[in-house]
């Protein structure tokens, strides 16, 4: 007499895909958690390579680079002076400095080194979890130009040594890290390195190509190797809102350019590299006037740990 085998009821079938279902909607946000994780682990060794290259290049000329350097209306920027010191000497050797006019891959088509930075990303000075939707350029086709970085010099903050404050592009201060045509050692900064930030994470900006998006305010209009002879700030900015903003219109004034806001795709703060090489993750949380102290080389204020 044969035995006839049961097969599974759809009641019971339904109730197996429901609790894989469950198995797998409780396994992805970890997944999802892990890999945030590791990107911004990853972030913070960009920071750290770049503190290691500004330390090189300090040892090497005496001196960190300069925010800007301005020979005529353009010129480059401190990421391009650091060049290499991550391993881009080819890149490097490339650049022709001598271009005082359109030196940077801008809005003409003529820019002198539009050839040699077109289509070029320095993977140092991305973060991971900048999406692409952020990292697009105002000029040029976004696909063929080099992409925006995701870390930003410091020129200081607002209240302390300010040589701009227009309706057009906003504060600059000469109290941080990286001022234009002027380049800072050791002894400047009269707080200690380990208690001065010099660059910040600014992954959290949101930009098409055209335009801002989903309410969060773009940083300026440079590419990480264009700087400007103008009251405009490339690749600089002087603090003048708190850490994690994303409200579009604290920026929104004229565009104040100089005044980027400093936000993060790492939920909770933004990864700040200080002049002694250290990486922290700050809470945006933190006091306002805080930071300010952070951002500044030589205001003898010392706020510890942070």
């Amino acid at each position: 007499m044969k035995t006839l085998k049961r097969g599974f009821t759809l009641i019971e079938l339904l109730v197996v895909i429901a609790i894989i279902a469950i198995l797998i909607a409780l396994l992805l946000p970890a997944v999802q958690l892990a890999r945030e994780a590791a990107r911004r682990t990853q972030c913070k060794n960009n920071l750290k390579q770049i503190g290691l290259a500004l330390h090189n290049y300090h040892d090497v000329h005496n001196g960190f680079p300069m925010g800007n350097m301005i020979p005529g209306t353009h010129g480059p920027t401190a990421w391009v002076a650091m060049l290499p010191f991550i391993e881009q000497a080819p890149l490097f050797n490339q650049i022709n400095f001598s271009a005082a006019g359109s030196w940077w891959f801008g809005s003409g088509a003529a820019s002198v080194n539009a050839a040699t930075f077109s289509g070029k990303k320095i993977p140092g000075y991305i973060c991971p979890s900048m999406t692409l939707v952020t990292m697009r350029s105002p000029y040029g086709t976004p696909a063929n130009s080099p992409m925006r970085g995701s870390y930003v010099l410091l020129e200081g903050a607002v209240g302390l040594s300010e040589v701009q404050n227009d309706a057009t592009n906003g504060i600059r201060s000469t109290g941080g890290s990286f001022l234009r045509n002027i380049s800072l050692n050791f002894r400047d900064f009269t707080d200690g390195t380990s208690n001065t930030a010099m660059v910040a994470e600014q992954s959290g900006r949101s930009f098409n190509g055209t335009a801002v998006v989903d309410g969060r305010a773009d940083h300026n209009d440079g590419y990480w190797m264009g700087s400007s002879g103008d009251t405009r700030c490339f690749n600089t900015t002087t603090l003048r809102h708190p850490f994690g903003s994303t409200n579009a219109t604290l920026a929104a004034a004229g565009g104040q350019a100089c005044n980027s806001l400093i936000n993060s795709e790492h939920t909770g703060g933004v990864q700040l590299l200080l002049g002694d090489g250290a990486v922290r993750f700050v809470s945006s949380n933190v006091d306002f006037n805080t930071s300010t102290i952070l951002v500044t080389r030589n205001d003898n204020q010392v706020i510890g740990e942070f």
